[in-house]
């Protein structure tokens, strides 16, 4: 009777310790549309999948839906509303089996479009706060610190500062469901984190709700945290162009197309060519490139060279606004920017073979003219 209760309470045990876990995780996902179901609004031809994680897909074309679905008559309708607040997969776009087979651009060779060496005898730290909007993307605070690290090592082989975020500083905000305004949200939000204000140097919001962001990739723009958010005793070294009192700040797209080519005003790829707007006014095809359609001209570009890589670079590009004198005209290519005398040799960008042509420098630059890194590198140690 013994030796039956020990092997009881034993397979007990172990029944908990193998199964336990998932009756835990097995709860089901609060979800506002059916999982595993095809909706559309009224008046949008777009048709999304709600994952079994209610994250939402939608498809390249016909193909793609008839190959999963056979039918339309599977699709459900619902309201703009719902679908809103329900966060884009990773894999945004499914696409037909003849697509990803078929046309899919083979991984060009690497070409390495810069080759900076840093003369850098000392290092300081660009101290940021990051907000992530969950209604638009899914990202965890270990991609959110990767996608930082390697928009530091742009800042740091261009002007030794270093791109760091402020511990505890990557802030959740859901603009799409707390009912108020992007401003407000971030105002609301950073309110409530002065103790995270007083350190920044600069701040960054990731989300798809901004239709400028969305349109371009990103933007900046400049908080005066003494008078706008109360803290007359913040200082900002980096900002010395702007006002010591100010803060950079700058919203992304995080899922940014770059070089997008085919698509409609609603993100649907719609054509097999460029439409005149696209891949730099130039005809061209589009081709299924870092997991969308990309125009052919463009697959080289040091800005695809990763699927992240233009969000990335855009970062660098947003804080370096703050380091020029001319607004617009700090771009590289500008007749601004070619007035001003050849950089130094360590701010030169370089290509393996010691030549460049434009698009290689001016994407290596960030699209930026080069003095606003000596300018960077050469911000006061502290406020006046």
């Amino acid at each position: 009777m013994l030796r039956y209760k020990v092997f009881l309470y034993v397979f007990v045990c172990l029944f908990f310790g193998l199964f336990g876990f998932y009756f835990v995780s097995a709860k089901t996902i609060k979800c506002p549309l059916v999982v595993n179901s095809v909706y559309k609004s009224a008046g949008s031809p777009t048709v999304y999948f709600i994952t079994k994680n209610c994250t939402k897909q939608t498809f390249s074309g016909p193909s793609a839906f008839l190959e999963r679905f056979k039918t339309w008559k599977k699709v459900k309708s619902t309201t703009k509303t719902k679908l809103s607040k329900i966060a884009k997969d990773k894999q945004y776009i499914l696409y037909s089996k003849k697509e990803t087979t078929v046309r899919k651009v083979e991984k060009v060779p690497e070409k390495i479009v810069e080759k900076i060496t840093p003369q850098c005898t000392s290092s300081r730290d660009f101290q940021m706060v990051v907000l992530i909007d969950d209604s638009s993307y899914k990202i965890s605070d270990e991609e959110i610190a990767n996608f930082f690290s390697s928009a530091s090592q742009l800042t740091y082989d261009r002007a030794c500062v270093s791109i760091k975020i402020i511990s505890g500083a990557i802030l959740r905000v859901n603009l799409l469901s707390d009912g108020s305004d992007l401003n407000t949200t971030v105002a609301t939000t950073l309110s409530s984190h002065k103790d995270l204000l007083a350190q920044a140097n600069g701040f960054t919001l990731l989300t798809d709700v901004d239709k400028t962001a969305t349109t371009f990739g990103a933007h900046t723009f400049f908080l005066n945290l003494a008078t706008d958010y109360y803290l007359p005793g913040y200082c900002n070294p980096f900002a010395y162009k702007i006002g010591y009192k100010s803060i950079l700040g700058s919203i992304i797209d995080w899922d940014h197309r770059f070089a997008q080519c085919g698509y409609d005003d609603q993100g649907n790829h719609v054509s097999d060519n460029s439409f005149p707007q696209e891949c730099r006014t130039r005809p061209t095809k589009c081709v299924l490139y870092n997991g969308y359609y990309m125009c052919a001209n463009s697959v080289n570009d040091y800005y695809a060279s990763t699927k992240s890589m233009f969000a990335v670079t855009s970062i660098v590009h947003e804080i370096m606004h703050a380091f020029g004198d001319n607004s617009n005209y700090d771009h590289y290519g500008t007749d601004v920017c070619k007035s001003y005398p050849v950089p130094k040799k360590e701010f030169a960008c370089q290509t393996t073979a010691g030549e460049s042509s434009f698009l290689d420098e001016s994407e290596c630059y960030i699209s930026m003219c080069p003095y606003v890194y000596e300018n960077l590198k050469n911000t006061p140690v502290s406020c006046p």
